[in-house]
């Protein structure tokens, strides 16, 4: 039989090759969320406004305590008068700003609220911002007070219960008062790797050798570890501590100079410890505890034309523009501790 003999089917005559249209991008519009540290610094600090108006620093000041006279006075000699030492430390207010502009062509073709998503993103910016100035101001503690750091560890011991302790009765040693004076509470920032390897420790007296004996009576014992409603960082609730996890705590690669060896600070704060200063107290409200979903950022769409976009070509922006500074105390007795550690997770 005389014609034409195919092996198996014939290729398709027209590919995806020859359709541009089925080769668009279609893009998923629900964005993938970007990873962000919990910002936790200002949380831990006693805030005061500078009021508007009055200057750029404000002064904080405290009477040096008396020592005790064990001298008796003579009879009928009045003697001499006490001089009380006054101390002080005098902050500068910073101002701190950023701003993202969109065009009115991007704003119009854009497949997602780019603007309100981008607000969201300057937001946490600001966040970071001012929680790593409070952190950095935090940092130079030592340099004041060599107890602030005197409980740091060997490049080879991580963090345990103990540590918690010490800290913690470092500073009620030197009568520092507890952060939270309504919950007697100390207040800390551990990294959760830390956290990780405290909860880790099964020696005896350790949190997890603790616990075992809150679940075997049925109770919930106070060291263990819980999370608070909502999206708040977890806490670590031991016996007179209060420890946010947080990341965006100091690191130190090559600790001690051991390569390869990275040390994590974990800070421990007691009242007065470190002050956080906006300039008035509408300042402060825009700041809030620094946590970046509640700080206040300017968003303006559609703008009116102006001598700067005569055209019009600027369809939108989200900015900040903070007035802030962190402080230490005026006493040279610092109150809080931080004790840099390595980790057993990674």
């Amino acid at each position: 039989m005389e014609g034409i003999y195919i092996s198996g089917y014939n290729p398709a005559s027209t590919t995806s090759n020859a359709l541009p249209q089925s080769t668009v991008t279609f893009y998923d519009r629900k964005f993938v969320e970007n990873l962000k540290v919990w910002t936790l610094f200002l949380r831990c600090a006693e805030r005061r406004p500078l009021p508007m108006n009055s200057g750029n620093k404000l002064e904080l000041f405290m009477y040096q305590p008396l020592p005790a006279n064990v001298t008796q006075i003579s009879e009928g000699t009045v003697g001499s008068g006490i001089t009380p030492t006054v101390l002080t430390n005098t902050t500068t207010i910073g101002q701190f700003g950023d701003y993202i502009s969109l065009s009115d062509y991007a704003l119009q073709t854009a497949l997602d609220d780019a603007l309100g998503n981008l607000r969201e993103e300057i937001a946490y910016r600001a966040a970071l911002s001012l929680n790593t100035v409070h952190r950095n101001v935090v940092d130079t503690g030592a340099t004041i007070d060599s107890s602030v750091s005197a409980l740091s560890k060997a490049y080879n011991s991580t963090l345990a219960k103990t540590d918690f302790v010490n800290a913690i009765q470092s500073l009620q040693g030197r009568a520092v008062k507890p952060f939270d004076q309504a919950a007697n509470r100390f207040a800390a920032l551990i990294h959760p790797f830390q956290c990780g390897d405290a909860l880790n420790d099964t020696s005896t007296g350790g949190i997890t050798d603790i616990a075992k004996f809150g679940a075997v009576r049925g109770t919930r014992d106070p060291d263990m570890l819980y999370e608070l409603p909502g999206e708040e960082a977890p806490v670590l609730d031991v016996s007179g501590l209060k420890a946010y996890q947080c990341q965006m705590v100091t690191q130190t690669p090559n600790y001690l100079g051991h390569t390869g060896v990275t040390a994590f600070r974990s800070y421990y704060f007691g009242q007065n410890a470190t002050f956080g200063i906006s300039l008035g107290a509408k300042e402060g409200a825009k700041i809030g505890e620094g946590e970046w979903r509640n700080i206040s950022t300017e968003l303006v769409k559609s703008p009116a034309t102006s001598a700067a976009d005569p055209v019009g070509v600027i369809g939108g922006w989200t900015s900040y523009n903070l007035k802030y500074a962190a402080s230490l105390g005026p006493d040279t007795t610092l109150r809080f501790r931080y004790i840099d550690a390595p980790s057993n997770i990674s």
